[in-house]
């Protein structure tokens, strides 16, 4: 198995917000009890270390 940890792009964020979503169904992530849109969740985090990790090309 391959993995590979590259910069997130636009595209990513359906795949990020389910995993996002993962998180708040455990309730050890996150305070949040939704998923917040992508522009929302854009303005909030800091536009530099965004990875994201890669196996079979899904994220």
């Amino acid at each position: 198995m391959s993995v590979e940890i590259r910069n997130m792009v636009d595209n990513d964020w359906k795949s990020v917000k389910n995993i996002y979503l993962d998180g708040i169904a455990t309730g050890n992530a996150t305070f949040e009890i939704t998923a917040p849109s992508f522009d929302q969740w854009n303005q909030s985090h800091h536009p530099t270390c965004r990875f994201v990790a890669v196996i079979d090309k899904e994220v």
